[in-house]
């Protein structure tokens, strides 16, 4: 009786996921190349019925495959994201003194400080430990700002909405306005994936981590008639966290070509400070406000999108859309509400961030 061995290898490549093929004789039908390092092959023969027949798995690689390990996994991300839930309405044009139940009536748009897309980037660099697991770490930078302005001619005038109502007066309708307004975050990682469901064509990982976070908000508004009044507020956060995660891709049979996707969820300790100043041409510090609260922050990523690695396993590129939601986050505008309400307790919002990424990595 013959034994024809007929072998498979399932493969894992870092912090990407898995790549997979199979390491045939010469009488079998070969899947898509090999690539990667390492492997789990798992043995098969036929018996003397011609009845294929499992065969023990053994941790190995192809012939001259440790040659050319890629152990070592380097990646750049463009991030092109757009931060919602983090504008600032500031004024609006009034008709004058004409007052309807001390709610005054709007005759124009509502000035709001709404930033659009802006760019950032993450890099991280990764190495693989065995043929299911790896360690990474990666650092994200994203800054954002816009700008806005509005003027109208008497008999209308400005109203403020950023300023505190206590300090209401003739002299507070303006002409004229400018605002700005930033939102920025940085981030940094560090995970251990670990693969727990394979095939030849796609793999599930999970990951567990550590996070740490640093979100800043910046606004400034100013307003002209005879005088000027200025209004700023600062919001700071700055946490730690662990992080959890799961990720999966399935590649086109015989092919480079893949769709993946990525999603973890971060539970972020730390604390808000914040602060709100408002002054005037003639009295330098008309409001003074610190405020400071300690908070978890959960932080949700999802990524979908598609990808492509080259010949060999040594290049890949992706490109997809990804959302970030922080949770019980404390941002400009809702820090505004609670000094004009001189309200503190449960200040609350969600602050997302949405778009496009694209990445490149080289696995060496």
């Amino acid at each position: 009786m013959r034994l024809k061995l007929v072998p498979s290898i399932v493969i894992w490549v870092g912090m990407t996921g898995l790549v997979s093929a199979q390491w045939a004789d010469p009488d079998y039908q070969a899947a898509p190349p090999w690539q990667g390092y390492g492997g789990v092959i798992q043995t098969g023969f036929q018996d003397g019925n011609g009845e294929s027949q499992s065969g023990p798995a053994m941790n190995v690689c192809p012939p001259d495959a440790n040659a050319c390990l890629p152990l070592w996994q380097v990646w750049g991300e463009a991030l092109y994201l757009k931060p919602s839930d983090a504008d600032v309405p500031w004024a609006v044009p009034i008709n004058g003194a004409i007052v309807n139940d001390g709610v005054p009536v709007q005759v124009g748009r509502v000035a709001n400080a709404d930033i659009d897309y802006n760019l950032g980037f993450r890099f991280g660099i990764g190495r693989a430990l065995d043929e299911c697991s790896s360690v990474g770490a990666s650092y994200t930078f994203f800054e954002s700002h816009t700008d806005d302005a509005i003027e109208t001619d008497a008999p209308l005038v400005l109203r403020s909405l950023v300023s505190h109502p206590a300090t209401a007066s003739a002299s507070a309708d303006f002409l004229r306005g400018t605002a700005s307004n930033d939102v920025d975050f940085q981030l940094i990682d560090a995970d251990y994936r670990h693969v727990f469901r394979s095939s030849c064509y796609g793999s599930l990982n999970w990951l567990v981590g550590a996070r740490y976070a640093q979100l800043e908000q910046d606004f400034a508004a100013t307003y002209q008639n005879n005088g000027i009044e200025n209004v700023t507020t600062d919001v700071r956060f700055y946490g730690g966290g662990i992080r959890l995660g799961l990720e999966g891709e399935r590649h086109a049979k015989n092919s480079g070509w893949l769709v993946y996707g990525r999603s973890a969820a971060s539970f972020v300790a730390g604390d808000f400070r914040a602060r709100y100043t408002q002054n005037q041409t003639f009295d330098p510090a008309v409001v003074d406000v610190t405020w400071r609260t300690g908070k978890v922050v959960p932080i949700l990523d999802l990524e979908l999108g598609v990808g492509w690695t080259s010949p060999g396993g040594r290049c890949f590129f992706s490109a997809g859309y990804m959302v970030s939601a922080w949770f019980n986050a404390v941002d400009a505008d809702t820090f505004i509400r609670g000094v004009q309400a001189n309200n503190f307790s449960d200040l609350n919002d969600t602050i997302t961030f949405d778009g496009l990424v694209g990445r490149a990595e080289i696995r060496f």
